[in-house]
C-alpha cells in the first residue's frame, strides 16, 4: 500500500504542491492554500499521496510523544480490525469488511466536526474570520479531536502525550480540507487509517489462518 501511494505521488507529481500546501498551513498561511476544483480521481490521488507525507509528520508526532513520556506504561485496546474479525463476522475476510465500514463511518463523524464544524462553519462568524480566527478554531477542532482518541487507550493507562501523533496529523487533515473540502481530509484520513491498519490485521489473519483463495 505505502508503494502504491508513493507511486501515484511521484508518477502524477502531486508531492510538491501538496508539500507546499503542509508547509503553508504548518508556518501560518493557510489563506494561501488555493482550493481545488478537482474530480474524484484526482482527490483519491491525492490523499492516497499526502499518506506519504504524513509519514514524517507522523515520526516528528511520536518522537515528541516518545521524548513527553506519551507511551510510558500505555496500552492501546483491542483493534478495531481484531475485534470486527474475530467476535463479529465468521469470516475474517467479512471481518476486515466491517472493520474498514466501521472505521469509514467513525472517520466521517470526526472529519465532520473537526474540519467542517469548525473551519467550514465557524470561521463564517464575523469575529471569528481571518486567518487568526481559522487557527484559533483549527487549535480548538483539533484538540477536541485529539482528546477523543485517549478513548483508544486503557482506562487508567492513558497519558495525554500518547496522542501526539494525533495532534501532529491534524495539519495532514486541514491542508487536505483546504484543497479539496471536507471530501479531501476524509478520503486522506481513511486512507492513512488503513494504511496503518491492515497490515498489523492481515499478518495476524495469516499466522491464524492460511490464505486460500
Amino acid at each position: 500500500m505505502v508503494g502504491s501511494c508513493l507511486l501515484v505521488g511521484v508518477s502524477g507529481g502531486r508531492l510538491g504542491p501538496l508539500w507546499n500546501d503542509l508547509m503553508d498551513v504548518l508556518t501560518g498561511g493557510a489563506s494561501d492554500v488555493i482550493r481545488q476544483d478537482a474530480p474524484l480521481s484526482a482527490i483519491v490521488a491525492d490523499s492516497m499521496a499526502m499518506a506519504i507525507l504524513t509519514i514524517p509528520v507522523m515520526g516528528i508526532g511520536i518522537l515528541l510523544a516518545a521524548v513527553t513520556g506519551g507511551f510510558k506504561s500505555v496500552h492501546i485496546k483491542r483493534p478495531l480490525f481484531h475485534e470486527c474479525a474475530e467476535k463479529k463476522a465468521p469470516s475474517r475476510w467479512l471481518g476486515l469488511f466491517l472493520a474498514i465500514h466501521k472505521i469509514a463511518s467513525i472517520v466521517l463523524f470526526e472529519e465532520f466536526y473537526a474540519r467542517w464544524l469548525f473551519l467550514g462553519l465557524l470561521t463564517q462568524i464575523a469575529w471569528l474570520s481571518g486567518p487568526t480566527g481559522f487557527y484559533l478554531l483549527f487549535l480548538a477542532g483539533n484538540a477536541l479531536w485529539t482528546a477523543i482518541h485517549i478513548a483508544n487507550y486503557v482506562k487508567g493507562r492513558r497519558r495525554i502525550g500518547v496522542v501526539i501523533p494525533v495532534f501532529c496529523y491534524g495539519f495532514i487533515a486541514v491542508a487536505m480540507y483546504l484543497r479539496h473540502g471536507l471530501l479531501g481530509a476524509y478520503l486522506a484520513h481513511i486512507i492513512w487509517d488503513l494504511l496503518i491498519m491492515i497490515p498489523g490485521w492481515l499478518g495476524q489473519t495469516l499466522r491464524k489462518q492460511p490464505l486460500t483463495l
